[in-house]
């Protein structure tokens, strides 16, 4: 499906030999959104981004802050490199709690659902597992539209795992 074919892998190679292990979306031929602390290389340099689809094809990618304090980053490849071979619709009306929601991880390309359970500032909480390397997953709704980007999560061992998503509604701002 498009949701599958649309997320991406992306590794972040920093000066102090680690590799930050994250996801994005592409939303257009050479653009793709995800978390922005997924190639943000705390104490070293940012030595460079790759992208890889679930064919494997890989991508040497440009990372883009998006203004203000939401952990949001755009990454951006050539115009002269091939065209990602498909990309996700963004939906920016509000969620409502309740709604299934679901994830794919660039990294495991396995999907996972929940609900949303409330809206925390402006995150939203999700009863969902997350894996590592989800940061900067797509967050769709059944119709295959991206609602939110994974930004984090937690274990509370007294509720469920919760993961939480920056809503696509910001990007109306």
């Amino acid at each position: 499906s498009r949701e599958y074919v649309s997320t991406l892998a992306v590794y972040a190679f920093c000066s102090v030999n680690s590799v930050l292990l994250g996801s994005a979306v592409a939303i257009g031929e050479h653009r793709a959104l995800t978390a922005r602390h997924v190639f943000s290389c705390i104490d070293s340099v940012l030595l460079g981004v790759k992208v890889q689809d679930i064919y494997a094809n890989e991508y040497v990618a440009v990372p883009h802050e998006i203004a203000g304090d939401v952990d949001l980053g755009l990454l951006t490849t050539e115009e002269s490199a091939p065209a990602f071979l498909s990309f996700s619709y963004i939906e920016t009306a509000p969620v409502h709690i309740g709604e299934v929601l679901c994830t794919i991880t660039g990294s495991h390309f396995a999907k996972k659902c929940g609900y949303v359970t409330t809206r925390k500032s402006a995150l939203l909480e999700i009863a969902l597992r997350s894996i590592r390397g989800n940061s900067g997953s797509p967050v769709y709704d059944i119709n295959g539209m991206v609602r939110g980007i994974v930004t984090m999560a937690t274990v509370n061992p007294v509720d469920e795992f919760l993961t939480f998503a920056v809503p696509t509604t910001i990007l109306r701002q």
